[in-house]
């Protein structure tokens, strides 16, 4: 089986455009390496216009990645260069992969919080503060964002400016004032003006 090497997808000099062409080749050649899709096929792919796919794919083969062999009257043949041949696995060698997989996505998230950072656990704790002061949705569309504050700010400096927003808009349902329509925003706010790196 060929697929396309991790050193094509990940290259710099390639444009999204141009790795997706790749990719949607890649996947038409399936145990070889040639394909002869359609530009319009290729573009649906991609979602992308076919315009777009026919000026992608010669600046794919000047660089060498495939090589594009016209038919009269037929869709072309493109030959990728760049696939590579893998096995085919057996199931335990799919679960020792997606095993490895894992393990370095948890080595990374543990290397991401560096010596003083907050703990998974007191972020978690935090979003459900903002959760349960700013109500599920607005938490789940900011997520995010809160979980950035709940990284760089400190705990107490959370705590202080949601004791003060919770407030605030218990205050406006009991005047019968507009609520905050914004209290991302004006959490944001009150953890600028105490001084917090935002």
């Amino acid at each position: 089986m060929y697929v396309l090497s991790d050193d094509i997808q990940t290259a710099s000099y390639l444009s999204i455009v141009e790795i997706s062409v790749l990719r949607a080749l890649a996947h038409h050649c399936g145990s070889k390496r040639e394909c002869w899709p359609s530009v319009l096929r290729i573009a649906l792919f991609c979602r992308r216009s076919p315009r777009t796919i026919q000026r992608t794919l010669p600046r794919l083969e000047e660089l060498k990645l495939i090589e594009i062999r016209e038919r009269k009257g037929r869709s072309n043949v493109y030959i990728v260069t760049c696939l590579e041949e893998r096995g085919v696995t057996n199931r335990d060698d799919i679960i020792a992969s997606d095993e490895q997989r894992t393990s370095l996505i948890k080595q990374r998230l543990q290397n991401a919080f560096r010596e003083g950072a907050k703990s998974w656990k007191e972020i978690r704790a935090l979003l459900e503060d903002i959760s349960e002061v700013m109500g599920e949705d607005i938490a789940q569309r900011n997520r995010g964002w809160f979980t950035t504050i709940a990284k760089r700010c400190s705990w107490d400096s959370i705590q202080t400016a949601l004791h003060a927003l919770k407030c605030r808009m218990l205050e406006a349902q009991v005047t019968g004032e507009d609520t905050i329509r914004n209290p991302s925003g004006w959490l944001t706010w009150a953890l600028r003006d105490a001084g917090q790196p935002i």
